[in-house]
């Protein structure tokens, strides 16, 4: 089957992990292509200086998984939309968005 994970985050990457592999075609959609720590992001707004802790690194997907970069802009019973329009279809879907912290983001 396929499985499409949106949220690049330590739940998608955890789910991610948790069911590649036997047999399952996994992709996972994140926003960016490193991983926030979001407590370190929020302490950030207050300690500007400690920014660079809030990016913990590039998302290094689990053997057997798709990392597809984009937002989920939509979705329906089979697929979802991103912001670049591509379309991935899924027999399951798993919504791990979490938590969105707005932060400066380094390009």
């Amino acid at each position: 089957p396929k499985i499409v994970i949106v949220g690049g985050g330590y739940s998608g990457i955890t789910t991610a992990k948790g069911l590649a592999g036997k047999d399952r075609d996994v992709t996972l959609v994140s926003s960016t292509p490193y991983l926030e720590w979001g407590i370190a992001a929020s302490y950030s707004l207050t300690h500007p200086e400690e920014l660079h802790k809030a990016v913990a690194g590039k998302i290094d997907p689990p053997k057997g998984v798709n990392l597809v970069i984009g937002t989920a802009v939509s979705m329906t019973d089979t697929e979802v939309l991103l912001d670049n329009e591509q379309a991935l279809p899924y027999d399951a879907l798993v919504i791990a968005t979490g938590l969105n912290v707005p932060l400066f983001r380094p390009k």
